[in-house]
């Protein structure tokens, strides 16, 4: 849920409420299909959102690559690090375990298909003003905050 928390609210601006809301039904589907297709064991059960948070971070990272994010390396070292490393280094553990774990309590393939339909499904749906990999984002963010009133971050 910390996932969501960070890339969710970015996503749902460059998306409009509405279309956030088909994105992340259609982010489950996606992710439920991946998980009957893929797992080793499609008949346990697929509990939890996991598979609609990966097609959120997907989103983030097709929508700003860019962005620096603040992560703890080994739980205690503080470092800001682009968007696209971060979510990248967690895309291969992702597709790394869902090729490796066997039968695993955790739905990786869940993952892995959350985070393919929310990529793809991000260029259908995203605003017609927004623009793809962070081009214009200091044009949008000046556009934002005249928007609202409060001063560029």
């Amino acid at each position: 849920m910390l996932f969501l928390w960070v890339f969710g609210d970015n996503v749902e601006d460059d998306l409009g409420h509405l279309r956030y809301v088909v994105f992340l039904l259609l982010c489950g589907v996606g992710a439920g299909i991946a998980h009957a297709v893929g797992a080793q064991n499609p008949d346990a059960p697929l509990v939890g959102a996991s598979g609609v948070v990966a097609g959120v971070v997907a989103g983030y990272v097709m929508l700003h690559p860019q962005v620096k994010v603040w992560v703890l390396l080994f739980y205690r070292l503080p470092l800001r690090l682009r968007a696209f490393w971060i979510i990248g280094a967690w895309v291969v553990f992702q597709a790394g375990n869902a090729l490796i774990a066997g039968e695993s309590q955790v739905a990786w393939w869940a993952h892995v298909g959350g985070f393919v339909t929310g990529a793809v499904l991000v260029v259908a749906l995203k605003r017609p003003d927004v623009r793809l990999f962070d081009h214009d984002l200091r044009a949008r963010i000046q556009r934002r905050s005249e928007r609202t009133g409060q001063e560029p971050a």
